[in-house]
């Protein structure tokens, strides 16, 4: 029954949702895909410049760089941060969050915060966390496997899986973690939900291209839908996600 829910969610959700942020994402990861190869991935020296010439204006048309206390020119840094997590960009380009027990945790963490300095301005607060959209727009363009978390998207998601901690704008990398085996969690019990997934994307960019998980259920939960009864993930506890910052949007 839920997979069946999941399903006819997803197909009103992805008829509602905005056609030019779908181009925007299916030509990016329709390129992405005709780049990457066993040696060759987007981030590598070779790639970088076309990478960023084609992310900025995606981020900018996506309102990456809006929030409070957030650097006016980050575009400006974000090409330093995307050069500094090519190493780990090319561990984790071909997982997909099927594959979650193969994370390296730490990987991730490096990508969370090189990308999220690009938006604190560390002489007026060093320890508050960053904004959550400002890595994970980004990411889900290049990587496909995590929600961009919008405001709304936020919202359902959190009440979804009842963490209102999830609803605020700032995250820590564990917090971000945690939404990922929460999407792992939704992927594995739902095995129908999933393999239509993956017939959409192998009508949308062909077999060889990866599933895009991420940006799938950022689709699902942009619009308000019919709640499904989903098992708890309990990988990480919620004494781990303690958190100093308690904005809601």
């Amino acid at each position: 029954m839920e997979n069946e829910i999941l399903i006819n969610n997803f197909k009103e959700a992805y008829r509602n949702f905005p056609q030019n942020y779908q181009n925007d994402f299916d030509d990016f990861w329709l390129w992405r895909n005709k780049i990457e190869t066993k040696t060759e991935h987007i981030l590598d020296r070779d790639h970088l410049d076309g990478t960023f010439n084609r992310l900025s204006p995606i981020l900018k048309k996506w309102q990456y760089n809006r929030g409070p206390k957030c650097d006016e020119k980050p575009l400006d840094n974000l090409k330093l941060a995307l050069n500094n997590i090519s190493e780990e960009y090319a561990k984790i380009r071909n997982l997909s969050l099927l594959d979650i027990s193969q994370f390296e945790l730490e990987l991730f963490q490096k990508i969370w915060n090189e990308i999220g300095d690009v938006k604190i301005i560390k002489k007026e607060e060093p320890d508050e966390n960053p904004l959550v959209i400002s890595i994970c727009k980004p990411l889900m363009l290049i990587w496909g496997q995590t929600l961009a978390f919008d405001t709304k998207v936020r919202k359902n998601f959190s009440y979804e899986y009842e963490k209102s901690f999830l609803n605020k704008y700032r995250w820590s990398s564990n917090e971000w973690l945690y939404s990922l085996y929460l999407s792992n969690s939704l992927l594995k019990e739902n095995k129908k939900f999933t393999e239509y997934l993956r017939t959409c994307s192998i009508k949308k960019y062909g077999k060889d291209c990866p599933v895009p998980y991420g940006r799938f259920l950022d689709i699902y939960y942009f619009s308000s839908r019919k709640k499904v009864n989903l098992k708890k993930c309990e990988v990480l506890s919620d004494n781990s996600l303690s958190n100093d910052s308690s904005e809601n949007v």
